[in-house]
């Protein structure tokens, strides 16, 4: 362990491998097998995050502020240039996570459980509120994912852009190789959209209310 200042009230650190200008990080709690970890600069109050093993090759996470009830976080490979995340709180069971990259601006995500299998997640910048997002598992190659606003109650959802306000979707399966979603703004109770395939370039789709079955 080289070049670590300030590190204050870590406990249960372990295994730890080639960590490198870890500065300013407080109230760190049961890391495990940790490698590869280079840069991390001004992380405060990361509290009660429990089990996080075998982390990989993570860089460049700076001013990463209130992380909080993170649990069970496993197998996060190659994740780097992560910034100015804020406030992500009650994050349960994310495992699997690969070559995720860029995350920028990412503020106020709460009561996100059971996210498996993330991969390739590139460039995803100015994420703000995303509530009570629930099992979203197998989500590949989702890139460049800009300014989502307010995003609640999503379920399996993936390579969305420019959404905002979409409230209380549910039951959405079997959606395949939906690109290029673009500017579509307040949809609210959608319900039970199932075997949406090959669904391109949609754009600028506005005010779709109470869409059932």
């Amino acid at each position: 362990m080289r070049n670590m200042k300030n590190m204050r009230n870590i406990k249960n650190m372990k295994n730890m491998r080639n960590i490198k200008n870890m500065k300013n990080i407080k109230n760190i709690k049961n890391m495990k097998n940790m490698k590869n970890i280079k840069n991390m600069r001004n992380i405060k109050n990361m509290k009660n995050i429990k089990n996080m093993r075998n982390m990989k090759n993570m860089r460049n996470m700076k001013n990463i502020k209130n992380m909080k009830n993170m649990r069970n976080m496993k197998n996060m490979r190659n994740i780097k240039n992560m910034k100015n995340i804020k406030n992500m709180k009650n994050i349960k069971n994310m495992k699997n996570m690969r070559n995720i990259k860029n995350m920028r601006n990412i503020k106020n995500m709460k009561n996100i459980k059971n996210i498996k299998n993330m991969r390739n997640m590139k460039n995803m910048r100015n994420i703000k509120d995303m509530r009570n997002i629930k099992n979203m598992k197998n989500m590949k190659n989702i890139k460049n994912m800009k300014n989502i606003k307010n995003i609640k109650n999503m379920r399996n959802m993936k390579n969305m852009r420019n959404i905002k306000n979409m409230k209380n979707m549910r039951n959405m399966k079997n959606m395949k190789n939906i690109k290029n979603m673009r500017n579509m703004k307040n949809m609210r109770n959608i319900k039970n959209m199932k075997n949406m395939r090959n669904i391109k370039n949609m754009r600028n789709i506005k005010n779709m209310k109470n869409m059932e079955h």
